[in-house]
C-alpha cells in the first residue's frame, strides 16, 4: 500500500510540475506571485484519472532520467531531442535552496524555476524520484524503456515479484551520449522494446 502511495505521488507530481512550469514560462517573473496547485491534496486529486489509466493497459514507456547537476549543454542537447521523440526529460526532484525558508514547500514556483530553459525548448520535464529508486539510478543520463503492465489484485501484495517483473521487462542505457545514439543500442531488439526504439528513433531522423 504504501509503495502504490508513493507510485501516485510521483505521477502527480509529474503532472503537476508539467503544468506549473509551463505557467511558469508565460507568466515569467510575476509566476512567483501565482497560485498553483502544488499541495499534496491537489495533486493527488489531479493524478487519479492519470494513475487508473497507467494501471490499466499494457503500454511502451520510454524515460530520460537526467540531472540540473549536468552540463547545461547536454541537457539542452538532450531536450531537444526528447522533444522531437516525445519522451520526457525525468528528474529525481527539484533543487534544493539551502536559503529558503523552513516552512517553504519544496515544490513552489521558484524551485519550478529551475527548470524553465528546458520547458522554453519544448522539452517535458517531470518529477518522479520513485523511478530512480525503483532501477538503482545512481548515474545520469539514462534511458530506461519499459513496459507498463496490468498488474492483478493477486500480485499487489508481492513486492519482490513486481521488481522483478518491472526489470525483466525493461531496457536501460547509461551514457553521456545523445538519445539517438542510445535509442541505436536497442533498436537490434527483436521484442517489444526494439520496437519502440525503432519508432522513436525513427522520429529523430538522421541526425546522430
Amino acid at each position: 500500500m504504501f509503495k502504490r502511495s508513493l507510485l501516485i505521488v510521483a505521477i502527480a507530481l509529474s503532472f503537476s510540475l508539467s503544468h506549473a512550469a509551463s505557467a511558469s514560462v508565460s507568466a515569467g517573473n510575476s509566476a512567483s506571485e501565482q497560485s498553483l496547485p502544488l499541495t499534496i491534496d491537489d495533486i493527488l486529486d489531479n493524478a487519479q484519472t492519470i494513475q487508473t489509466e497507467m494501471l490499466n493497459q499494457n503500454r511502451m514507456e520510454a524515460l530520460l532520467l537526467v540531472s540540473l547537476s549536468m552540463p547545461e549543454a547536454s541537457l539542452k542537447r538532450l531536450a531537444a531531442d526528447a522533444k522531437d521523440a516525445g519522451v520526457p526529460l525525468v528528474f529525481r526532484g527539484v533543487p534544493v535552496d539551502p536559503k529558503a525558508p523552513a516552512n517553504k514547500p519544496l515544490l513552489n514556483p521558484q524551485s519550478l524555476q529551475a527548470f524553465n530553459f528546458l520547458v522554453e525548448l519544448g522539452a517535458s520535464v517531470e518529477l518522479n524520484p520513485e523511478i530512480f529508486k525503483e532501477f538503482g539510478v545512481t548515474e545520469v543520463p539514462m534511458l530506461i524503456i519499459r513496459k507498463h503492465q496490468q498488474k492483478s489484485p493477486e500480485s499487489s501484495g508481492s513486492c519482490g515479484n513486481q521488481d522483478a517483473d518491472a526489470a525483466q521487462n525493461a531496457a536501460l542505457v547509461l551514457g553521456d551520449v545523445t538519445l539517438g545514439y542510445m535509442l541505436d543500442t536497442l533498436t537490434d531488439r527483436q521484442d517489444e522494446i526494439g520496437k519502440e526504439a525503432q519508432r522513436l528513433r525513427q522520429k529523430l531522423g538522421e541526425r546522430p
